[in-house]
């Protein structure tokens, strides 16, 4: 009787074998659906037990340079025969267990072109359609984690024949995520992709700045590496603006936006003074194009701070003028009038101070907004009153 073909290729990379390979195939002996792939460096040594695994096992293939998927992709392809590839780094990180990535490939329906992703943060299963929803697998070049259909394997091999040129660990993984008709996320554990730093109960100021500078330095770093490796693709120059732009918004909204709100909210100077000095600083690195196409940046630092704008202490409002110029004054026109029309005054108000690099237009805005609540106050009141 024919041997049923396995469902899924365990791609593991093992820098150093040592006694590895033995202990790992003995732990996983119960996987019958399963084959497995080590790529181990070139010239890499194996002890006696690791080949005798290797020889005893009709399932395991020993390729080599376990950093380089995309050289490894041909032969990897030829010597094995699974439906499936899921790759992983080392052989530690077993979150998911061969059973259950087995049961997710079917709950998905995974098809010819599909691609599951366990990542370490989020909070639920979701699923998209571009790699541009979800600009954040591109992180880095590490593909552990991810499942691949052995057909978009092959097309990507094809791919990486043709086009004459090496591909790194990074456009592979680029190519790949760029190729697939679905990316079906699931999470690791609820973790974000950037701590936020906790500084409400924090006492030492000097601590609290630190915490500050580390966290904006951390975030400026991310966010300037996911520009230069995402330039460094050959992809269409729109999807990679779509790309940087969404990935600026995931780290806005999810990191520096509730740090920024956090620090506005203890109402001190020098920590405001320093946030708002190095937000000018990254903003001002950000070319027009990417500083209009992310919500987070007018929200955070037009609305929300006009919002929050007695937070503030008169130096630090004098800081944040220079933000609020350097969005507007960047900002297209019909971005403005689309959000005027949902701001009506609070935009026009901010304009104003930009262009007169002045406060008085928020403060004057903000002292007819409080007239209006208060009248409209007095007025159901007095609705109330009659009504009695």
């Amino acid at each position: 009787m024919d041997e049923l073909q396995p469902v899924l290729c365990w791609v593991i990379a093992v820098d150093e074998p040592g006694t590895v390979i033995g202990k790992f195939l003995a732990a996983n002996s119960s996987a019958p659906a399963c084959e497995y792939c080590f790529l181990c460096r070139t010239g890499a040594e194996m002890n006696d037990g690791d080949l005798l695994a290797v020889k005893n096992s009709s399932k395991v293939v020993i390729s080599s340079e376990p950093n380089n998927i995309a050289e490894n992709l041909s032969q990897l392809l030829d010597k094995t025969s699974a439906a499936y590839y899921w790759f992983q780094q080392g052989t530690d990180n077993n979150e998911y267990s061969i059973g259950e990535i087995v049961r997710r490939i079917a709950e998905v329906g995974l098809h010819d072109h599909d691609v599951i992703v366990f990542r370490s943060h989020g909070d639920s299963y979701r699923q998209y359609s571009r790699l541009e929803e979800v600009p954040s697998l591109l992180h880095d070049a590490d593909i552990s984690h991810m499942v691949f259909h052995r057909n978009l394997l092959a097309k990507l091999s094809r791919e990486i024949h043709s086009a004459n040129r090496q591909y790194d660990p990074y456009e592979w993984k680029a190519r790949a995520l760029l190729s697939a008709d679905w990316i079906h996320v699931y999470p690791l554990s609820r973790q974000p992709l950037l701590q936020i730093p906790s500084i409400g109960d924090e006492p030492s100021d000097s601590r609290i700045l630190t915490q500050i500078e580390t966290a904006i330095h951390q975030f400026t770093e991310e966010f300037s590496s996911f520009v230069e490796n995402v330039g460094r693709l050959h992809i269409n120059k729109y999807i990679r603006m779509e790309l940087i732009a969404n990935y600026c918004e995931e780290l806005m909204s999810g990191y520096i936006g509730p740090l920024y709100q956090e620090v506005l909210s203890r109402r001190n100077r020098k920590e405001q003074s320093v946030m708002l000095t190095l937000i000018y600083r990254w903003l001002n690195t950000l070319d027009k194009r990417t500083l209009n196409s992310v919500p987070s940046i007018p929200y955070y630092f037009v609305r929300n701070t006009i919002d929050r704008y007695l937070s503030l202490s008169w130096s630090t409002r004098r800081k944040h003028l220079r933000i609020l110029t350097h969005i507007l004054t960047n900002m297209h026109y019909n971005v403005f009038q689309e959000y005027r029309s949902r701001h009506n005054h609070l935009y026009p108000a901010a304009m104003a101070a930009a262009r007169w690099k002045s406060t008085l237009p928020i403060f004057l805005y903000l002292l007819r907004r409080k007239l209006k609540a208060r009248r409209a106050d007095e007025s159901s009141n007095g609705v109330r009153g009659y009504s009695v």
